[in-house]
């Protein structure tokens, strides 16, 4: 994991959180307990990279879900690989 991943990874994070403070019913979607990973479109390595973390999280039998960033929208779903 690389420092620039780490850092665009913050960085989505917190905007992830200000979007969620906005609309707390993103979170309804999300189990408790489960991961979740960003992923942002137009950025395949950050996108793989965390992809790859995803599951490794999902291989002892976790749940992890995608908060996904395309423009000013966010979509959350469920992981699949």
């Amino acid at each position: 994991m690389t420092q620039k991943y780490i850092k665009k990874n913050l960085e989505l994070s917190l905007e992830f959180d200000r979007r969620v403070v906005r609309d707390p019913e993103i979170m309804a979607k999300i189990p408790s307990g489960a991961c979740i990973i960003i992923t942002t479109k137009g950025d395949e390595n950050f996108n793989r990279e965390s992809r790859s973390l995803a599951k490794e999280a999902t291989k002892s039998g976790g749940k992890c879900f995608e908060a996904k960033k395309e423009g000013n929208r966010w979509t959350v779903k469920q992981f699949a690989y």
